[in-house]
């Protein structure tokens, strides 16, 4: 009997063990008959019902027999197990072949032993429908209630279906029946449950890593899975494989070090360093298969696959966003140039008018002081060095409204590459005979509306540049041609725009400009050269005329080969203006005119109205606009001029010039002003519209303007 039941046993752990094969799918046709669907399912099913059959077989044939044609097995056991873990198919096909093996055995038993095989299957089955959803956590105790039933069952069909001398057997198996063979189900429905509950671990892992290698594959990012220790690449996801332009095989056959740019020691130093930092993501660049250089930001972690640490790296291309912050930080570099430019500028405007007041008077009263000396005398050649300083101080001053684009100017619509041409003469002798000096231009060149005067000194100052820069000589070039933008480009200033610009490039094979003092070069008062060599204005009066105008400059330089500068100035439309008429200078000392004189500083009008009446002028001097309207209306005759500064405190300039009008309709107006545009343009005067006399001024230039201004009145 021992020996039997072990045999039995010994059957029974080999159907857990096929259950075992079964839900983990390693043996073709055996499967989790609750998991599959379909045809799969029911030849699964049919496959492991025929080997179960088997086993009960097997199971019978090692019984006990207890009396002639009387056997017991743990054939019950078995198929109480087949009902609850496999399900009603694999339990038809075990019950049909022990059934009919068990009739095949035949003896007083037979009829018996078919109820027990239907009934433990049975028992088996209704346990399914009530532990189904958690045969993989099914408790212990609750598989012992299970095997005690089933077994109560069998021990209930020898009295329903008795046989002779079944209740002689009844006694002498019921305590291993109820005993024994409860435990022995237990113990091999732990068995099974534990398997299964493995089996579907095993299956919610095979999920996740599915899932997994979904996200992975079909992500929009691109995804790499690297060897820490030797950098080999041993995993791509398909964006991946167009970012890089590689197939998926020649990127596994690669390192990290085939697509960074920076040999991977460098690397390591960045990302260690990044993390002592506290980064989580690194800036590199990489290499594509085309050769392209791009920037990328790679996210890192280590994860564990396989057991093994490896590095899941997330890249995300930042060329554009590493491009725009590029072009921030230039913006924001010219941003501050332009208000240190100015800030400057704001400084220059408010001494202007004091200084070129002073400037005039200075300049005037010598002029005058000239005109009653001998010009061989010692006290001449005095005045002349005073009036030589006063020149030098405005040419300063002019300077210094230049680089904030607040010189007054008068600008004309011209043709560039004649300005150029008759100002190369002069270049040459300002650079020297061991420079040589070449201009070009295209035909047909559009025209440009400037102040020639603006022009001329924007070249002087680019050839003085180049001086300095040629101290052995050189070539210095001007070439001029027209372009046209489509849009601003990433390097070029912020008051770039897209247009039809004549193109005035201005080039030499100087010692260049080195790569840290490049950005600085428009900055006014900046320079490296000593103090006597220069002022550090020259570069920045250049940047404040061609912005002046509506254009804006560009420069590039390497040292040791030279240096560039593109001057792009619009493109205008209107045709040619003609050259300023020539007054007759003899004629300058007779304008027998009389003229409204009006100047908030005395010693500007005092010395004003001693020119104008040493020229034969009728003078009415006003130190305000009040003044002027009581002096005009108080005078019965004729005023044929007011020549009058624009900015005086207490006085609106223009309501005076309307007063005066209305009483004289034709009354001619000539303006002086030693402020600037800014100010000019805050009072409704646009330089371009009005007749306009820049402080500090000459004797003559004051005479000169006054017979313009009454002749163009008696036209």
């Amino acid at each position: 009997m021992i020996i039997s039941l072990i045999q039995n046993v010994s059957l029974l752990l080999a159907m857990a063990f096929l259950y075992d094969l079964a839900v983990t799918s390693r043996v073709p046709g055996l499967a989790r008959s609750d998991v599959r669907e379909g045809s799969q399912r029911y030849l699964s099913d049919v496959a492991t019902g025929i080997v179960l059959g088997a086993i009960g077989i097997a199971v019978m044939a090692s019984s006990w027999e207890v009396r002639d044609g009387v056997i017991l097995d743990t054939r019950s056991a078995m198929l109480t197990a087949i009902g609850l873990f496999f399900g009603p198919l694999p339990t038809l096909f075990a019950v049909v072949a022990t059934a009919a093996y068990r009739i095949y055995l035949g003896g007083a038993g037979a009829a018996t032993g078919v109820a027990v095989i239907v009934a433990t299957a049975a028992v088996g089955l209704g346990a399914r429908l009530r532990l189904r959803d958690r045969l993989a956590s099914v408790r212990w105790y609750e598989l012992m209630v299970v095997g005690i039933i089933s077994h109560l069952t069998m021990l209930a069909m020898f009295v329903i279906v008795p046989f002779e001398g079944s209740r002689e057997v009844l006694g002498e198996i019921w305590v291993a029946v109820v005993v024994i063979y409860p435990v022995a189900f237990t113990l091999v429905g732990v068995l099974l449950s534990r398997r299964r509950r493995a089996a579907e671990l095993a299956d919610r892992v095979a999920a996740s890593e599915a899932n997994y290698r979904t996200v992975f594959e079909n992500d929009h990012l691109v995804m790499i899975v690297i060897d820490p220790v030797t950098g080999r690449i041993l995993d791509v996801n398909r964006r991946a494989c167009e970012y890089y332009g590689y197939d998926r095989s020649d990127l596994l056959t690669m390192t990290t070090s085939d697509i960074e740019v920076l040999p991977r020691e460098q690397v390591i130093e960045h990302i260690d360093a990044g993390r002592a930092a506290g980064k989580t993501s690194h800036e590199l660049q990489h290499r594509l298969a085309s050769g392209e250089i791009r920037d990328v930001e790679v996210i890192g972690g280590a994860v564990t696959i396989a057991g093994q640490t490896r590095v899941h790296a997330v890249i995300n291309d930042i060329t554009d966003r590493k491009r725009a912050e590029q072009e921030i930080a230039l913006a924001q570099s010219h941003l501050r140039q332009a208000q240190h430019l100015e800030s400057v500028g704001r400084l220059a405007g408010g001494i202007a008018h004091d200084f070129n007041n002073m400037l005039h008077v200075i300049t005037g009263y010598t002029e005058l002081a000239l005109d009653d000396v001998d010009p061989d005398s010692d006290l001449a050649a005095n005045l002349r060095e005073v009036a030589h300083a006063a020149g030098r101080s405005a040419e300063l001053t002019q300077q210094l409204l230049a680089f904030a684009r607040r010189q007054t100017a008068t600008p004309r619509v011209v043709r560039v590459d004649r300005l150029v041409e008759s100002s190369a003469r002069l270049l040459r002798r300002l650079v020297g005979t061991d420079i040589q000096v070449a201009t070009s231009a295209v035909p047909d060149l559009w025209n440009v509306r400037i102040d020639p005067g603006q022009l001329e000194q924007v070249l002087t100052n680019l050839a003085l540049n180049s001086r300095a820069a040629l101290p052995t000589g050189g070539r210095f070039e001007i070439d001029i041609s027209h372009v046209t933008l489509d849009e601003p480009r990433p390097d070029d200033p912020p008051e770039a725009r897209a247009g039809d610009f004549v193109l005035i490039r201005v080039s030499d094979d100087g010692v260049g400009i080195s790569p840290e003092h490049l950005p600085f070069v428009f900055e006014p008062f900046f320079t490296t050269r000593t103090e006597s060599e220069g002022t550090g204005l020259g570069l920045a009066i250049i940047y404040g005329i061609v912005t002046q105008n509506g254009g804006f400059v560009t420069v590039t330089s390497d040292v040791g080969r030279g240096t560039e500068f593109c001057l792009y100035f619009p493109r205008c439309d209107d045709p040619l203006d003609d050259e300023p008429s020539a007054f007759d200078r003899a004629a300058l000392g007779h304008l027998h005119a009389t003229v409204l004189l009006v100047d908030d500083e005395p010693g500007v009008l005092r010395l004003a109205e001693r020119i104008l009446t040493r020229s034969g002028c009728s003078v009415i001097a006003a130190e305000n606009g009040d003044r002027a309207i009581e002096a005009a209306s108080a005078y019965e005759g004729d005023i044929d001029l007011v020549v009058t500064d624009v900015v005086m405190p207490g006085s609106d300039v223009r309501t005076m010039v309307e007063r005066l009008r209305q009483d004289r309709p034709s009354l001619g107006v000539l303006y002086m002003s030693g402020f600037t545009d800014d100010a000019i343009a805050d009072r409704d005067l646009v330089s371009g519209e009005v007749d306009l006399l820049s402080k500090p001024f000459r004797s003559s230039d004051l005479v000169a303007r006054v017979a313009a201004a009454l002749a163009r009145r008696s036209r």
